[in-house]
């Protein structure tokens, strides 16, 4: 999972946020304002939802819709800019200042906390960003199992802006334990270390994930499940 391809995995969230929520608004002409930023950012037209929300920003500055929408549009314009360039940097760091402030008026969209995320990981700011993904998780940890795959992204994001990956990787097996050892939030953590850390590592913390379940079926099945080995009964994943 890269950079690249987390920016797309925002957005869409961003997209059915803004679109499928509504927003609660001071007047009926407030209302009809964010509506129609609503739709701009759904078909990904960012700079025409600035247009709509600038003369917005001074009129209601305590209003945290419009606050929220702002951040949106922001993180939604840095995908649209060369990466690592200046101007992806001052979007980024314009959308955490008004993130941060809907935040503070009120917002509880959770999706916030993934986008404050993002924005302070691609400053390079992962002491900042993996509270936003760990609230982003606690605030979804009943819902659907996209929970999942969201947050260990971000944290796998942060490990790799970082460049420190066993000090990462710890911090992500304590978040899992304050989980109670969720069985798919293991899954996805041990797909990832698959990937930067080679099978037989990701094996081996399986087996401490796992230590009460340590009998020759289950192993079997985990080496079959997780990372396709053969199976010492037979040849290829006995299903």
């Amino acid at each position: 999972m890269n950079l690249a391809r987390s920016k797309l995995l925002i957005i869409g969230l961003l997209i059915i946020s803004c679109y499928m929520g509504g927003a609660a608004a001071k007047t009926s002409s407030l209302a009809f304002d964010l509506d129609e930023i609503s739709y701009y950012l759904s078909i990904s037209k960012y700079d025409v939802a600035l247009d709509v929300l600038k003369p917005l920003i001074a009129e209601y500055s305590d209003n945290k819709d419009v606050m929220k929408y702002m951040g949106f549009a922001l993180i939604g314009k840095s995908s649209t800019v060369d990466a690592g360039s200046d101007l992806e940097e001052e979007l980024y760091r314009k959308s955490i200042e008004y993130i941060e402030k809907a935040l503070l008026l009120g917002a509880d969209d959770e999706v916030l906390y993934l986008m404050l995320g993002i924005a302070y990981n691609s400053l390079g700011f992962c002491d900042k960003a993996n509270p936003s993904y760990a609230r982003y998780y606690s605030l979804r940890a009943n819902r659907i199992h996209t929970k999942y795959r969201y947050y260990i992204l971000g944290w796998a994001l942060c490990i790799e802006q970082a460049k420190s990956l066993d000090n990462a990787l710890r911090e992500i097996r304590t978040s899992i334990e304050a989980t109670n050892l969720d069985g798919r939030l293991i899954y996805e953590y041990l797909r990832y270390v698959v990937d930067r850390k080679g099978k037989d590592v990701a094996f081996e913390e399986a087996k401490v994930f796992f230590k009460e379940r340590t009998t020759p079926p289950f192993t079997e099945k985990l080496e079959c499940q997780l990372f396709n080995r053969r199976v010492s009964s037979g040849v290829g994943c006995n299903k």
